[in-house]
Formats: structure tokens, sequence, C-alpha cells
């Protein structure tokens, strides 16, 4: 099975600068990208090393037809991305796919929900405030 046309769809329609709007989107894309590597892996029962290889080939080949953000590291971490978070519906669009690759490296996934849950983005006015004076109520802000 040929990755190029596995991933067609899922990456060729991926946003290439992505504001609020469009952060789950990018976020779906990526995970529809672990998906079918995850997938692939396991319906051809390929052993770590060919795996490694097949991926390596990939990101060469989206990297020189999309551009950057398909290096062989990245491309694991959507297989990761999918793998922890295998039901779609639990991503949270707040978070970005930076927070998310920081997350995975977290390997407790107490600790993994904990950070996703404090790395819910907030106002840098009331970041400044719970950092500055932590028993300030911020429901006045």
């Amino acid at each position: 099975m040929s990755y190029d046309i596995l991933f067609q769809n899922s990456i060729k329609s991926r946003p290439r600068i992505c504001d609020g709007t469009c952060q789950y989107k990018l976020l779906y894309s990526y995970w529809q990208v672990g998906k079918l590597i995850a997938d692939s892996e396991r319906t051809s029962g390929l052993n770590e090393a060919t795996s490694r290889s097949l991926v390596l080939a990939l990101s060469q080949t989206l990297t020189k037809e999309l551009g950057r953000g398909f290096s062989r590291s990245n491309l694991f971490n959507m297989r990761n991305f999918y793998l922890n978070y295998p039901a779609v519906q639990t991503l949270s669009g707040q978070l970005s796919w930076s927070h998310y690759s920081e997350l995975l490296a977290i390997s407790d996934k107490d600790a993994r929900n904990f950070y996703e849950q404090e790395d819910t983005p907030r106002s840098d006015l009331e970041r400044c405030y719970s950092l500055l004076i932590p028993s300030v109520n911020h429901a006045i802000l």
C-alpha cells in the first residue's frame, strides 16, 4: 500500500498558517496521519526497523511535496498522538500542535492529563496576575 495515496487527503488539506479557528483542523489532520501510520504498521505486521524505514521515506516524500513539518520525528509524534489520543473527540482545540508534542514526551498518563489541563491558554493578563498574586480572584478579569 502506498503511503502517498493514504496521505493525499489528510495532508494536502491542512492549513498553512493556523490561528485559533483552524487549530482543531490542523490537530485533526495530524491525528489522521498518525492513525494511518499506526494502522499501516498494524495491518502490515511491520517490525520496528521496517516501520522506521517507511516513515523516513514518507518524511522525505512529504517534505519534498509539501514543505516543512514532516520530519521523521514529527511523523512519529503524529503516530504517538493518535496512539495516546485514540478518541479524536477528546482533543482540545485550545492547545496547539506544539503543546501536544510537548505533552507526548510525558510518559505518565496522569501527569500528562494534569499538564494538558494546566496548559489550556488563558489571557496574558490573567496569567500575569496568577503568577504575581496567586490569591487574586480572577473572576473580576
